[in-house]
C-alpha cells in the first residue's frame, strides 16, 4: 500500500509534520486528529524512549526548565509528567495512545521518526515490532531516523517494516556525498528524507536513478515546494495544513463547519 500510494506520478503527497502543528500543539493527539480531519494523507511524529522504557511522542531530546536541560532518556515518564505540569504544559502522549487512531484511519500513512543517539536500540525496536505487528498496521507505517546504527538494527530485527534515512544539512554537504552514497547502499532504505532547503539536484538525480523514494522536509512555502517538484520530488513533510486541507479557511482555524451554523 505505502509504496504504491507514494509512487503516484504527478501527484503531491503531504505528511502533516507533527500533526496540524500550526493550529494545534505539535505531536499531540489533538494535533494528529485535526490533521486527519483536515484531510492529510500522511502523518509524521517523533518518538523516543524514557528511562523507564516508555515510548513517548515528543520532538526535543530534552526539556528546558530553569535554564537546565533535562534529557528524556534520563527521566521516567512520571518525572517528565511532573516537569511538564510545573511548566503548565501537557504530558507528552505515549505512542500506544496513537495506535487506535492509526487503526481507525487505514488510508493514512504514519511516518514514525525515532529520536535516538544510542548504539543499542534493541528495546525500542522490540516495542515497535510488538505494537505494529499486534495492531496489524505494518502497511501504514514507515520508521525513519537520523541514527544510521538504529536503522541497521531495524534491518536485522524488524525486516518487514519500511525505513527512511533522514538527511539534515550536515549530511547534505558536497564533501560528504561519497560516504552518504556508501551508507545508503549498505542500508538500502526505501526512503531518503532530506532537508528540502539543502538537497542538490545532482543528489536528487542519483537517488531517482537508484530508485529511492524521496520525502523532503519541512516544506511550508509554495516557492520551495515548486522548486523541489521541478527536481522530481513530490512527497513532502509540511507544517502548512493549507497544502492538504479539504476544508475552508474558517473550518481549518475553528474546527467548525459551515453546516454547524445552520
Amino acid at each position: 500500500m505505502i509504496i504504491n500510494t507514494l509512487k503516484q506520478k504527478g501527484c503531491s503527497f503531504y505528511f502533516a509534520h507533527r500533526g496540524a502543528s500550526w493550529i494545534e500543539k505539535e505531536n499531540s493527539i489533538v494535533s494528529f486528529s485535526r490533521a486527519i480531519e483536515l484531510g492529510c494523507e500522511g502523518l509524521e511524529l517523533d518518538v523516543q524512549i524514557t528511562k523507564d522504557k516508555k515510548l513517548i511522542i515528543y520532538h526535543d531530546l530534552y526539556i528546558q526548565k530553569d535554564n537546565k536541560s533535562f534529557y528524556i532518556n534520563e527521566l521516567t515518564y512520571f518525572q517528565i509528567s511532573k516537569i511538564m505540569k510545573s511548566l503548565n504544559e501537557d504530558t507528552p502522549p505515549l505512542l500506544s495512545e496513537l495506535l487506535p487512531i492509526i487503526k481507525q484511519n487505514k488510508n493514512v500513512i504514519f511516518n514514525i521518526e525515532i529520536k535516538s543517539n544510542k548504539i543499542n536500540n534493541y528495546f525500542i525496536i522490540k516495542k515497535l515490532k510488538e505494537y505494529i505487528n499486534e495492531n496489524q498496521i505494518v502497511n501504514q507505517c514507515i520508521i525513519s531516523s537520523f541514527n544510521y546504527v538504529f536503522l541497521l538494527q531495524m534491518r536485522l530485527f524488524f525486516r518487514h517494516v519500511l525505513i527512511g534515512f533522514i538527511f539534515g544539512q550536515e549530511r547534505l554537504r558536497k564533501n560528504t556525498m561519497t560516504i552518504n552514497k556508501i551508507m545508503i547502499k549498505i542500508l538500502r532504505p526505501t526512503f531518503i528524507n532530506p532537508n528540502g532547503e539543502y538537497i542538490s539536484k545532482k543528489f536528487v538525480n542519483w537517488l531517482i536513478r537508484n530508485q529511492f523514494l524521496i520525502m523532503a522536509y519541512t516544506i511550508n512555502t509554495k516557492t520551495l515546494k515548486n522548486k523541489l517538484k521541478r527536481m522530481g520530488i513530490t512527497i513532502f513533510f509540511t507544517d502548512n495544513h493549507f497544502f492538504y486541507s479539504n476544508k475552508s479557511i474558517k473550518e481549518q482555524i475553528t474546527g467548525q463547519s459551515s453546516a454547524d451554523n445552520l
